[in-house]
């Protein structure tokens, strides 16, 4: 017997939009995560509520359809609407980071309150991943990683402004 991962498990009252290239949603009545796919190649997951023990499949879930999508090549992670996030929230995001980057991409963190800046202090997020202070910003920096990436590998990058 095979177990569920974790990501694909749903509490009652959770509501889910299909998650696919062109977005989807995951909620319940403590948070709401969107996914965004930009034609640059960048992905945009943004979460508003509190991600604890009770809600962290929900992110979970949106990060592993973002990684599974083979030609997303940096995401975007956008915090500020979340009011409390988890040590286990601050820890998926970590490890999802860890693989985004191990397999050429570039994950950014826009942050918001201070308790989720604490928590990502707690673990020593604060020094492995990339921390932006607007959505602006965030996505600027991955249009730019985006061309740069286009350039080393000899392919054209998108001509979008940000």
């Amino acid at each position: 017997m095979t177990e569920t991962p974790k990501s694909n498990v749903f509490a009652p009252g959770d509501l889910a939009v299909p998650l696919s290239r062109y977005g989807g949603v995951v909620a319940s009545p403590w948070l709401r995560v969107r996914s965004d796919w930009l034609p640059s190649g960048t992905a945009v997951c943004t979460a508003n509520g509190e991600v604890d023990a009770g809600t962290v499949h929900l992110l979970a879930r949106v990060l592993d359809a973002i990684e599974a999508d083979k030609q997303v090549r940096s995401m975007v992670i956008d915090l500020a609407g979340v009011g409390f996030l988890s040590v286990g929230g601050a820890e998926l995001l970590l490890r999802a980071a860890g693989r985004v980057a191990a397999a050429g991409g570039e994950f950014l963190l826009v942050l918001g309150t201070r308790s989720v800046r604490r928590a990502l202090e707690l673990i020593g997020a604060d020094t492995a991943i990339k921390w932006y202070e607007s959505r602006s910003d965030a996505l600027e920096a991955a249009l730019a990683w985006s061309k740069y990436s286009d350039m080393v590998n000899g392919e054209p990058g998108p001509e979008l402004v940000v």
